[in-house]
């Protein structure tokens, strides 16, 4: 009682609360007479109809049945806590949603994108998207591997008439990229215009060598030819426009018109283009020679084409693709459009001039062109560098642009920077000209030429330090305590160098330029801790991770060798170390040095440009160079993930594409009549299991024709860890027979038995565990020494 006492006190009387809580919530309440007042005015309305007018009484008493309900959900709703509605999914936006025949997850996707856009701005979004999906997916940013391989290759199954040179590899064009396979030739009339297919479907291999004549090539001169043929077509200006186009349209069907992609891969073939191009694995069968008279007796189906049953099953895997670039572009507008719209408001607060042209050229960068994350990290790393030094922002997020809410910004702390720009220590560098302004350096990297040079002072960098501190009044007696800070020359030297370092690591074309040549000379080395040493051999999980050294980690790209790498220093098994080579380092630095220091020879100039190789090597090797090894480590993570996610993908996709199990009863006859499937077979099905810890041991059952269980046997011989079947004969003639290994025989018996009794077609082992090989390998003995069983034969 006495702490329910001392709680009222500080926060009140909770039943007091609750009741102010009810009055309110029934002051918001509309009057129950005038919720009722509807009802009369109905009824009256339908006294009005005669006997003729049912259908018309029918829909007005529906709507007010409807407009009743829709009173009692919202008089519901209003009692009730907002997020336990939200989370039921009861807001009025959610029943819009419900109502449309779209699916939700394109609803949420990239509709709310294409609303925010005025409807005239809506293509030129699409036309942006389709360049940056294009680019990153087949062009030089490229990081989908697999899929710009298949649309390469251009594998397409097409239909109809095709123009002769299409068709006759002979008379093709001259440097022409189209061809047919070569058994789908000998249909072609030379005298005729073109190759009908008659409705059918055929493979046209457009730059893929699967087809194409490379006997007569060497290995160099056939990689060479594949090159060329590639170039050609990644310079083909129509060719490269068309698949733009084709991956406008499936952004447009998908995002605007919120159609999925089986049913744009289905329905839209013909705006699709070469995005319907096929991996080798899924090109499927075509009408041959071989037995053509009894499968293809009408002569439907001309040599090399593709017949009903030969079709397989499509992933659609380049428009799945596009599909998730496309989102991908849909996250990175949003999250323009929200920094350029903080950049504008931010820009009308900017103290001084300085300010307002860094904040400009922000937005000038990110209005021009759609970058990638990383693009647009840069470009808020030099935004909230204004944002840190300026005192006319106090405590405004970059996340909204307003103080409070959204991103949270620490306290102001202590910064000596803060102080040297209070000093106007940056003027100092603006006026003087020692140092490229950034926008100067920017032209120059993105040029790679040195445009513009900075100006060389008659003096050496420390008596002209002196002479500026003397200027400045920095040395004063009357001077304040910051000022003391660059009261001598090394000190004001020393501040310049900060200052900079801060403004060029800033910088996002030289965060570009580290990050690409990080990438490109950064090499991995790896070595074993004392428990590595012990546990790691070649057959363990993690055994490549043991002795690498120094491995590039571009070369890393489309294998699980870094997931390994992570997951044995996780264990402990071993050290990592990623590293820029000091050789690669200093050349990286040097060609980016020359864009940044003067062309002047005489000594003071050497003086200045060595100071000034200094800073940027600090701002590479202090600031530049450990975030960019966090952020390698990130990509790196992120690339194997998704090289392992394909890697299953195509796994399960190849277990889950697969027919089901097709049995041939073959003719008792001695006839040349086609095997024919087995209507009904019978199979025995045989699962594995550990026979401890609560699980079950290994289990067979019997299924009849129709699937339905028709017996069960639990074999704990076979459980577990299973040995190899000893071997009971003698050298000279072997016997692996499972029935007269001891630690087998009693359920190898009990399997026969069943065999005997239900003699399945076939017997079928899941691949559940590495122990089901053994399992399999022991059932394949047992059958076959069943088969000899006087019984069987008698059976069959």
């Amino acid at each position: 009682p006495l702490l329910l006492q001392a709680a009222n006190r500080l926060f009140g009387n909770f039943g007091e609360l609750l009741d102010l809580h009810q009055s309110h919530r029934m002051c918001n309440l509309p009057d129950a007479a005038q919720e009722e007042e509807e009802e009369p005015e109905d009824e009256a309305d339908l006294e009005g109809l005669g006997p003729e007018d049912e259908d018309e009484a029918d829909r007005r008493r529906l709507e007010r049945q409807e407009r009743a309900a829709a009173k009692r959900t919202q008089k519901m709703l209003r009692q009730v806590d907002p997020e336990l509605v939200e989370s039921h999914f009861l807001r009025p936006a959610d029943q819009t949603i419900r109502q449309a025949d779209i699916p939700e997850r394109l609803q949420l996707l990239g509709k709310s994108v294409l609303e925010s856009v005025p409807e005239e701005g809506r293509r030129q979004l699409l036309d942006e998207a389709a360049r940056w999906v294009t680019d990153h997916l087949f062009g030089q940013q490229s990081t989908e591997s697999k899929v710009r391989e298949v649309v390469e290759d251009g594998i397409l199954e097409v239909t109809g008439e095709c123009p002769r040179n299409y068709a006759a590899g002979q008379q093709q064009a001259p440097g022409s990229e189209h061809l047919w396979p070569p058994w789908l030739l000998d249909e072609v009339d030379a005298h005729s215009g073109g190759l009908d297919l008659r409705n059918n479907r055929a493979l046209l291999v457009r730059r893929g060598k699967r087809f194409r004549d490379y006997a007569h090539l060497s290995h160099d001169s056939r990689a060479a030819e594949e090159r060329r043929l590639l170039e050609r077509w990644r310079g083909d200006a129509e060719e490269q426009a068309q698949l733009r186009k084709a991956v406008r349209t499936v952004l447009e069907h998908v995002f605007e018109r919120q159609e999925e992609v089986p049913l744009v891969a289905m329905y839209r073939k013909e705006q699709c283009g070469e995005l319907l191009a096929l991996r080798e694995t899924d090109i499927p069968e075509t009408t041959g020679n071989e037995r053509k008279a009894q499968t293809d007796p009408d002569d439907r189906y001309p040599k090399g084409t593709i017949q009903p049953k030969h079709r397989r099953i499509r992933r659609w895997d380049v428009l799945w693709a596009v599909f998730n670039m496309g989102v991908r572009f849909m996250e990175l507008y949003k999250r323009r459009m929200k920094r350029i719209e903080v950049y504008q408001r931010m820009y009308d607060r900017a103290a001084t001039e300085d300010e307002k042209d860094v904040i400009a050229a922000c937005h000038e960068l990110l209005v021009n062109r759609m970058h990638t994350v990383q693009g647009m990290d840069d470009i808020d790393a030099k935004f909230k560098r204004v944002l840190d030094l300026s005192a006319a922002f106090g405590d405004l997020s970059l996340e909204n642009g307003e103080g409070g809410g959204g991103g949270v910004r620490r306290p102001g702390r202590p910064n000596a920077v803060k102080k040297f720009v209070k000093l106007g220590l940056p003027g100092l560098l603006k006026d003087s000209k020692v140092c490229l302004s950034m926008e100067d350096f920017r032209d120059n990297v993105d040029k790679h030429e040195a445009l513009s040079l900075p100006d060389d002072p008659p003096e050496r960098p420390e008596e002209w330090a002196r002479q500026q501190i003397t200027i400045m009044g920095w040395d004063d007696e009357e001077a304040d305590a910051d000022a003391k800070l660059l009261a001598q020359p090394q000190l004001l030297l020393r501040a310049m160098q900060l200052l900079l370092v801060g403004e060029l690591a800033a910088e996002p074309c030289l965060r570009q330029v580290v990050r690409n040549e990080l990438y490109q000379h950064a090499l991995l080395s790896t070595s074993p801790t004392a428990a590595g040493e012990e546990a790691l051999d070649p057959f363990h999980p993690y055994g490549i991770t043991k002795h690498l050294v120094d491995k590039k980690v571009a070369s890393l790209e489309g294998s699980d060798t870094w997931l390994r790498v992570l997951a044995a220093e996780k264990a402990g098994l071993i050290s990592v170390k990623i590293e820029w080579p000091e050789a690669n380092l200093k050349a990286s630095l040097a060609d980016v040095g020359e864009l940044y220091v003067s062309d002047n020879i005489a000594e003071v100039a050497v003086a200045w440009n060595d100071w000034r190789r200094g800073v940027l090597a600090a701002a590479v090797q202090e600031r530049l160079l450990p975030a960019m090894l966090s952020e390698l480590k990130a990509r790196l993570t992120a690339t194997a993930i998704e090289t392992v996610l394909l890697q299953v993908q195509d796994r399960l996709w190849h277990f889950v594409s697969q027919q089901p199990v097709r049995i041939l009863e073959v003719p008792d006859d001695q006839t040349e009549q086609e095997p024919v499937q087995m209507e009904a077979p019978r199979f025995m099905a045989v699962v594995w299991g550990a026979g401890q810890d609560g699980d079950g041991p290994t289990t067979i059952v019997q299924l009849d024709g129709q699937g339905n269980l028709k017996d069960l046997l639990t074999a704990g011989q076979l459980s577990g860890n299973v040995p190899r079947t000893v071997n009971s004969g003698s050298r000279e003639q072997p016997v692996f027979d499972p029935a007269a290994d001891p630690k087998k025989s009693r359920d190898s018996h009990k399997i026969r038995e069943k065999i005997l009794e239900h003699k399945p077609n076939a017997i079928l082992v899941a691949t559940s565990s590495p122990q089901s090989k053994q399992i399999k390998d022991d059932m394949e003995k047992i059958s076959q020494y069943t088969e000899s069983d006087a019984r069987f034969k008698d059976e069959l």
